[in-house]
């Protein structure tokens, strides 16, 4: 009976994330065509990239969401316990740690795909090179709330009663498939498990927010800002280096891989306090794969890989 019951479970909520996917992504291409309709191909303002990206999953396709997701039977999170600043700040390293991990897989698979005239990292390097101040605004506040809340929050309520690691582990990869290119891809669905598991240990999606926030501001808005200043193309290094920008930049670095090596540490000596609670329709470890074998997670994996051929395609020797 649990095995059914999952099933449907976990289909209707690959259905309902599909149908974000839908929506979204087609009011996000009608409106920019009608965005290059008014403004032209190349007049288009900065501004109205954030707009066409953002209006329609988030101020469309999510409350539509929040709609379906009521449907869905939900439970409590059982033993949840408070998270100290201190505690907030050890699952943080962790986030660092397992992001650089996750980095550096992308970055070996981008490797292997320019080898074919195919850069991975379009679409992140549209995200980090548009200077529209409401593009700071959308990834290190708005898109951290709005992803904590549909995969974190709408997911783990929903899913963890047939066992909290199932729960975890299935919306984490959820979310990093929800990203649609290998350049974010695996440190999306890392983080998505060290996020997982703070808000499957605490209920409060709030500690999740804020790392998501603290993520994206560092990685999205304060890197870039830092190496709009630094002339790569320079033919004088000594001038390069000595510029204030690089300089910040090595902050930057040694900030970030100090941050990731105290999580590492965290991680490695931590991992035998991972616990999960016994739920109330727990599923047998060999039963877990099978979530995904159902008609909405299916179409859900479609629709992202669809969106990983999109950006191969539009990655092809640009």
């Amino acid at each position: 009976m649990n095995e059914k019951t999952s099933k449907q479970t976990f289909s209707a909520l690959g259905l309902i994330l599909f149908t974000f996917l839908v929506v979204g992504s087609g009011l996000q291409i009608a409106l920019g065509l009608i965005s290059r309709h008014i403004f032209g191909s190349s007049a288009t303002p900065d501004y109205m990239f954030w707009i066409v990206s953002f209006v329609p999953l988030y101020c469309v396709a999510f409350p539509l969401t929040c709609v379906l997701m009521k449907r869905i039977p939900k439970e409590e999170l059982k033993d949840t316990t408070h998270l100290s600043v201190g505690k907030w700040f050890y699952f943080l390293t962790i986030a660092f740690f397992v992001m650089v991990v996750g980095n550096i897989i992308g970055s070996v698979i981008g490797v292997v795909f320019k080898n074919f005239g195919i850069n991975t990292g379009v679409a992140i390097e549209t995200l980090t090179t548009n200077t529209a101040p409401i593009g700071s605004v959308v990834l290190a506040l708005l898109a951290p709330i709005f992803e904590e809340m549909i995969f974190r929050k709408f997911l783990i309520d929903r899913m963890h009663r047939f066992g909290g690691h199932v729960a975890i582990m299935t919306s984490a990869l959820m979310f990093g498939l929800f990203h649609g290119n290998f350049a974010q891809f695996f440190y999306a669905w890392f983080l998505g498990i060290v996020f997982g598991y703070v808000y499957y240990k605490t209920g409060n999606v709030i500690y999740t927010m804020l790392m998501h926030m603290t993520i994206n501001f560092l990685g999205g808005v304060v890197a870039p800002r830092i190496l709009s200043g630094i002339d790569l193309t320079s033919k004088d290094p000594v001038a390069m280096v000595s510029s204030p920008s690089f300089i910040w930049l090595l902050v930057y670095e040694a900030f970030m891989y100090t941050m990731a090596i105290a999580g590492a540490v965290f991680f490695f000596t931590g991992k035998k306090k991972i616990s999960f609670t016994e739920e109330s329709a727990q599923l047998p470890k060999e039963d877990e794969k099978k979530v995904w074998c159902n008609p909405g997670m299916i179409l859900f994996v479609l629709g992202c890989l669809a969106m990983f051929v999109y950006s191969l395609v539009i990655g092809f020797n640009a």
